[in-house]
């Protein structure tokens, strides 16, 4: 899904897929609501980086 910080730059030359761990908690700062017990859970998220090193979408990997 396509974050919000990244509405207005311009398309990249090439991408580069950073895999991360972040707690459930975290992606609120995306916009996705993560009930209160759930926060301190991990989960694995994909970023698609742009080559000006800023993130422009993001996937949740299972």
């Amino acid at each position: 899904m396509p974050l919000p910080s990244s509405e207005f730059l311009s398309p990249p030359q090439t991408t580069t897929i950073l895999t991360m761990q972040l707690r459930k908690g975290d992606l609120r700062q995306y916009g996705l609501d993560v009930p209160a017990p759930l926060t301190s859970e991990l989960v694995r998220v994909d970023f698609v980086v742009g080559d000006d090193g800023l993130a422009r979408a993001m996937r949740l990997v299972r």
